[in-house]
């Protein structure tokens, strides 16, 4: 097994590994928080948000590591939680779960069969 360094100076907690290895979603603190796609062989890390009331956290790939889903924190309050979803190139992004308190995470809401937050949605 070889071992090398793709990323320093990242807060790995808010963030995930896609499931083949090829891509790191993160909150680009240098760009407000938004939700950013590393691509490891590229090095290039596009921001797939542009919204400045909050930041991005918690991001968890589909099994087919085409889209995500990632919550977000509001600024203007914090107890006011969104679940969002976008595609890898930022296609699709809407909301799809608002609630209070307490906040909410997407791991909250997989289906503790398959492990995909999208099986839990369609359900």
């Amino acid at each position: 097994m070889k071992i090398r360094k793709v990323l320093e100076g990242h807060i790995v907690v808010y963030s995930s590994v896609s499931p083949d290895g090829r891509y790191y979603a993160y909150p680009d603190w240098d760009k407000g928080g938004n939700l950013a796609v590393r691509n490891f062989a590229t090095g290039k890390s596009p921001i797939l948000t542009e919204d400045k009331g909050g930041f991005a956290f918690d991001a968890r790939w589909s099994l087919d590591g085409k889209n995500l889903v990632y919550a977000w924190m509001n600024w203007s309050n914090i107890n006011r939680t969104e679940i969002r979803i976008a595609g890898l190139d930022g296609s699709g992004s809407r909301i799809i779960f608002k609630r209070g308190e307490p906040p909410c995470v997407p791991y909250s809401y997989f289906n503790v069969v398959t492990g995909s937050v999208f099986d839990a949605l369609r359900a």
